[in-house]
Parts: structure tokens; C-alpha cells; sequence
């Protein structure tokens, strides 16, 4: 996902929900100017990776994750929303082709039984490429929200039919790949102009 995307999502929210929904982010991310220090006011959390100067090495500090995941965890307790980012990084290749989503967010939403909503957008890699320091150039950006399960323990058992139904790992394992393959067909719809 490029760095826009999480402004257009902030953007086309219902305003109650911009302040009430928490991510997990990179460090990186919340140490950028201006838009850094409105993702911590809002509260986003930072994902503590194990060896955090590297690009492709999803692997967490696990002590600290833990930490990390209560926060999140109370947030939704206390009737809060949580939006993630299942691809854990900036798509750097081809836009048109979502990357492997990450589990670990998904199991957050198990272990909640959350409904599960994709958000899926073409030009806004255009607008702010990953290697440009502040987007802004003219882009034709298209958004599209999708709604994918009522139940994520119901889709994670149905998904995952030979694991154990405390099995959340494998549950999420699961999930993230059914809805990389239902976002990837929404995202090939808007670039056909669908």
C-alpha cells in the first residue's frame, strides 16, 4: 500500500470512526513529519519488529507484541475499531498485484470475532510514490470498500476446516489469503473501470 492510502482511508471514513479506529503501523511511519505525530495523537500503535531496519522481515519482537496487542485489545474491549493493513509494508513492485497478507492483524480480529471490510484504491501510488519523500501529484484515484465477513471466527473455522478451533493461527493464515484473493478481484475490477 503506498503512503496515500492511509490518507484517503483517513479522508473517506465517517468522521466518528477517523479518531476511533487504531492501526498497527511501522516505527517509520510514526516518526514522519506531521503525519507521524497526527497518527500518534490518534493513537495508531507501532509494530515492534525484531530487526526493524529491514525491509521484507516481518518477524516481531514478541515481548513486546504482546504489549502491543493488550493495547490494541482494551481499545476493542472499550468498544473501539481497528483497521489494518494486511500487507505490512509499502507495495514497492506492481500496484496491480496485492502482496501476501500478513496474519498476525487477523488474528486480532479472530480472537474479537470482528466483521471483516476490504479497502482497496488504484492511482494512489501515482499521487505519492514510495519513494518520494511527500506525495501530491495529479492522480486519477479510485476507492472501492468491500464487504467480505460478518464473522471472522466463522470464516477463519470455515477456511481453515482441519485445524483446531482454538487454533487461531492457522485460522488466520487462512483468512489472510481468502481476502488477499477477494481484494486482488476488486482491485482488478477498478482498474478494468468496473
Amino acid at each position: 500500500a503506498p503512503f496515500f492510502d492511509i490518507v484517503m482511508v483517513g479522508s473517506l471514513l465517517p468522521y466518528g470512526l477517523v479518531g476511533d479506529a487504531k492501526t498497527l503501523m511501522t516505527p517509520a511511519v510514526l516518526k514522519m513529519p506531521i503525519f507521524g505525530r497526527l497518527a500518534t495523537a490518534i493513537g495508531h500503535l507501532p509494530v515492534p519488529f525484531a530487526r526493524p531496519n529491514t525491509v521484507d522481515d516481518f518477524t516481531v519482537d514478541k515481548e513486546r507484541m504482546q504489549e502491543i496487542s493488550a493495547k490494541l485489545d482494551a481499545h476493542i474491549d472499550a468498544g473501539g475499531h481497528v483497521a489494518i493493513f494486511p500487507e505490512g509494508g509499502l507495495n514497492r513492485a506492481d500496484w496491480r498485484q496485492l502482496q501476501q497478507f500478513r496474519a498476525g492483524g487477523l488474528e486480532v480480529a479472530i480472537r474479537h470475532d470482528m466483521e471483516i471490510w476490504g479497502w482497496v484504491m488504484t492511482g494512489s501510488g501515482d499521487c505519492w510514490p514510495s519513494k518520494a519523500a511527500v506525495g501530491g501529484a495529479p492522480a486519477k484515484i479510485r476507492a472501492r470498500a468491500v464487504f467480505l465477513h460478518r464473522s471472522a471466527v466463522a470464516a477463519g473455522r470455515a477456511l481453515a476446516p482441519n485445524a483446531g478451533p482454538d487454533d487461531v493461527r492457522a485460522q488466520a493464515i487462512a483468512l489472510a489469503e481468502d481476502l488477499r484473493r477477494s481484494m486482488q478481484r476488486s482491485l482488478d475490477d477498478l482498474f478494468a473501470g468496473n
